[in-house]
């Protein structure tokens, strides 16, 4: 729509500056990438609302993801996560507004987590570390399909 280039570093800043997962703002951002048109260096100002127009569409599919997965959730768990809530992580937790958006919609309590871009890692790492504390027969169940 622009005809100009950017770089995945700049639209990661681009979507944390200006992206809302809730309508309003009237900030604006100049982005500098490169033209389309000339292949020289340029720049534009856009808007939050220009950002969160773009991104209005995969919120939808997020929401809709979330409320799939609860929808199939075995009522045990189901349980627990209406009593404790859920925790978003990854960069799409850092959307500002994301957590309020998804409670919105599920009715449940959404915290975003303390570290969102490393939280999952860092838990995966743990869980390696702390192999010898878990039984073999849970570890053989979880790499049957690998």
């Amino acid at each position: 729509e622009y005809d100009l280039m950017i770089g995945c570093r700049t639209a990661e800043q681009l979507k944390l500056s200006l992206g809302r997962a809730q309508v309003g703002g009237v900030e604006h951002c100049e982005v500098r990438g490169r033209s389309l048109k000339t292949g020289l260096p340029a720049s534009l100002v856009i808007s939050q609302g220009e950002i969160g127009h773009a991104i209005v569409e995969p919120l939808r599919k997020i929401a809709l993801a979330v409320r799939e997965t609860l929808a199939e959730t075995p009522p045990e768990l189901a349980g627990d996560i209406h009593r404790r809530g859920v925790i978003l992580t990854g960069g799409g937790a850092l959307l500002s507004g994301m957590d309020t958006m998804l409670e919105r919609d599920t009715g449940l309590t959404v915290r975003v987590a303390e570290d969102a871009l490393d939280c999952v890692v860092l838990g995966a790492l743990r869980a390696l570390n702390a192999r010898d504390d878990i039984p073999d027969t849970l570890y053989a169940d979880l790499t049957a399909d690998v």
